[in-house]
This record gives C-alpha cells, structure tokens and sequence, in this order.
C-alpha cells in the first residue's frame, strides 16, 4: 500500500472531517520520515515508501483510534458550573425582595429569568460554533466590530448608546466593546510570524481601540478594561515569540526592548482612559450614602418591616446590582458571603487553569482575553463592596442585575465551551 491509499483509508475512519488536515499532516510527516530512514539502508523509492506505510499499521485500526481522539467534546464542567452559578443567582436575586406584596419582586425576578435564558440560547450556539473562524477571517471579523463601534457613536441612539427592552436600558454599544477582545485575538493569531511588522500593526490596531474610547458618548468602565486587556494579550503574544515562530527559547534585547515599550503603551493609554472615564463612576460620597441605605434595608428585612411604598425600598434596585455582597452580608452575616467569594474566586481559578492548559494559540488568546475581562469584574465588584474601589458598571457574573453585563458573560462562557471542544480538531 502507498502513502496516498493509506491517508485515503485512515480519513474514511474519521467522523470529524475538520481534524482531518491536522492529522493528514502529522501522518504523512511521519511517513515521510520513515521513508527517508529506508532509503539510507538502499531501498527504492516505491520500496521505502511501502515500507514505511507498513511499519504504521493498519490503517482501519489507526483511523479508529485517531477518530476516538481527535473529536469535539464538550467541558461538561464548565457548563455545569454556569448552569449551577446561574440558579444562585436567581435566587439571590429573589431573596432580596422580602416584601410578598412587593410591585416589582415578580417582574424583575421574571425579567432576570428571560435575559438568563437568552443567554443560555447564545452560550449554546457559541459553543457548536467553531471558533477557529475568528482566526479565519480575523480581517474582516474585525473590521465589523469597529464599523459597529462607528456605526452607534454615529447613531447613538441613546445615552449608553442602548435600548430600552425587556423593562431596562440594554447597552448594546457595550456588549460591542466587549465584542473586541476576541476580535483582537483573532488578529493577534492572523499576524504570527510577520515579526516586527505584525507587531507593529497590533499596536496601531490598539490604538484605534483606544481612539475608539476616547469619541463622545463613552460612559463607562469598559474603556480602560478592554484597552488594558488587549494590551496583555499583545504583551503575551510578544513574550511568546509568535511573532518570530519561537517559542520558549531566550528573548533577543529587541524583542525585550519592544514588549517594555508595548507594556508602557498599555499601562499609558488604560490610565488615561481611566482618567476620562472617570467620571462615569458613582462618587465615594454618594456610594457611602448607598452604603449606608442598603445597611438600613437589610436590617429592615431581617425585622420583618414592610416597606412597600417607601423610599428606602428603591435601594433594592442598587442591591440588586452594585451592592448584592453587601446586602447579603448585613442581612444575613459573613458565612454566606464568604461562601459565594470562594466560589468566585475558585471559578476564577478553573476558568485560568483552563485557559492556560490550552495549547492552541488562537484558542489561548481568546480565552485570556474572555477570562481576564471576567476576573476584573469580579474583583472590581468585590472591591466596591468593601469599599476599596468606586461603584460603577461592574458585576458578578450570573449574579447581578443587568441584561447587557449578562449577555457579554454568557457569549464569553460559550466562546470558552467552544475553545475548549474543539482542543482536539483544531491546530496552530
């Protein structure tokens, strides 16, 4: 048997025809190294060739095997982590209305109920979706995600540059923003190997993002977020060498003087993004003021007091979203707060873990730029429970109020899901 019937014989046993290429190639290297070996020891061509094949094996019994392997499946951990961290929330969400003959408890609850499910919808179909065509058509991915970002400063519809839907504002020119981190990825994978000229390119693509922030209408925290993000992504990229097809081996001076300057370019532009957004925060005066109401309600509802009609109950749209950590830790003490900290935190934990256990290249960069959004949210929101950090848009994911904070944190899961079952299909 030559080389070509047995690669034809091995594909007829693989069911996912998109590993095929990947593990075309790695067979008929394979083959190719054999046959070199035989043609040392004075064999033909035709004779080194057979030779090779045979010393394979049998090609049904490789296909089958190489079919077991390589096949998508799916992070069954993950999924049920999300599913398990999306029932918390509703029922914290529920717990804060204590009141039975509250006018809102049933809508909002029911409202988080829709946006949960949507997003379920999208993490579903992401997770089916083959992510590798974000590094395909990076160019024009990317292109897109900037002519929206264009496109609703442009329109802007509304302050937020959102809608009104489903009983609140949904700030789609944010769910946009985020859109970029993997769209940056993708581009970062197109311009492997290009060396200084891909990385200068990167950078000029990073300061469009940052220029993009910089336009009217931008009120909230994401700017800098996402700026310093993709920055770290460049970085890393950089500090890799993907950029010189080298990897793990001892950085060149240029290559060291040039990830400093990347690193002073990130830290520069997301300060002063920092600095012009700064004013969307909520100030420490008024948050203290928040504070202190959400303090009073809890100790309400734990009193039994109705306080359906009064002012202190529209604290309970400021629990529900900037301050549900702190309502639950004066309504109902440290235990539980402590215990919902550590499964974020150890979600956290999974989530880098399995980022950084990945050894496809697009499918790292996409999921570092999805987990590190998450973990900024995180510890931006439990900063401004405690105090440490002023309030503004961030949120614990599945946790919190909110549909636009809700999508982004469903598309992000899906992306992972996605990453993750086709580790096995997909190659650099």
């Amino acid at each position: 048997m030559n080389m070509h019937d047995y690669l034809m014989t091995v594909s007829e046993q693989i069911r996912c025809q998109r590993a095929w290429p990947m593990i075309e190639k790695e067979l008929r290297d394979h083959i190719e190294d054999q046959k070199i070996d035989c043609m040392a020891e004075g064999m033909t061509e035709k004779e080194a060739e057979e030779e090779a094949v045979r010393q394979m094996g049998d090609p049904e019994e490789t296909g089958m095997s190489l079919n077991h392997v390589h096949r998508p499946r799916m992070d069954w951990k993950l999924l049920a982590v999300a599913f398990l961290l999306a029932a918390v929330g509703l029922l914290l969400q529920w717990m804060t209305y204590q009141q039975p003959d509250s006018a809102y408890k049933a809508a909002e609850v029911w409202r988080q109920v829709r946006y949960s499910a949507a997003g379920f919808v999208i993490m579903i179909l992401l997770c089916f979706m083959d992510y590798s065509l974000i590094g395909r058509y990076a160019g024009r991915i990317w292109l897109a995600v900037l002519g929206l970002e264009v496109f609703t400063y442009a329109v802007n519809v509304m302050w937020y540059r959102g809608i009104w839907i489903n009983g609140g504002i949904y700030s789609y020119g944010a769910l946009i923003d985020c859109l970029l981190l993997p769209a940056f990825a993708g581009m970062l994978w197109s311009g492997r190997g290009s060396k200084e000229k891909g990385i200068a390119k990167s950078a000029g693509w990073l300061l469009v993002i940052g220029i993009l922030f910089l336009l009217p209408f931008q009120n909230h925290i994401y700017a800098p977020v996402v700026f310093g993000i993709c920055g770290t992504m460049l970085c890393v990229t950089v500090w890799k060498g993907w950029f010189f097809q080298k990897q793990n081996q001892k950085k060149d001076k240029k290559q060291i003087r040039i990830l400093l300057g990347l690193i002073l370019l990130t830290a520069v532009g997301a300060l002063l993004l920092a600095w012009y957004t700064g004013n969307h925060f909520i100030p420490m005066e008024y948050s203290q003021t928040v504070r202190e109401n959400v303090q009073s309600l809890a100790a309400m509802d734990k009193a039994g007091v109705d306080l359906t009609g009064s002012e202190l109950e529209w604290t309970r749209f400021d629990v529900r979203g900037d301050f549900l950590w702190l309502y639950l830790f004066y309504r109902f003490g440290m235990a539980p707060v402590t215990l919902l900290t550590v499964l974020a935190v150890l979600f956290l934990v999974f989530l880098f873990l399995a980022v950084f256990r990945q050894k496809n290249r697009l499918g790292f960069l996409i999921g570092l730029g999805c987990v590190s959004f998450v973990a900024v949210q995180i510890i931006w929101y439990l900063g401004s429970n405690l105090g440490l950090l002023p309030s503004g848009q961030g949120y614990m994911p599945f946790c919190t109020i909110g549909g636009t904070n809700m999508t982004v944190t469903y598309i992000y899961t899906g992306l992972l899901l996605s990453v993750y079952r086709n580790s096995r299909v997909v190659k650099n």
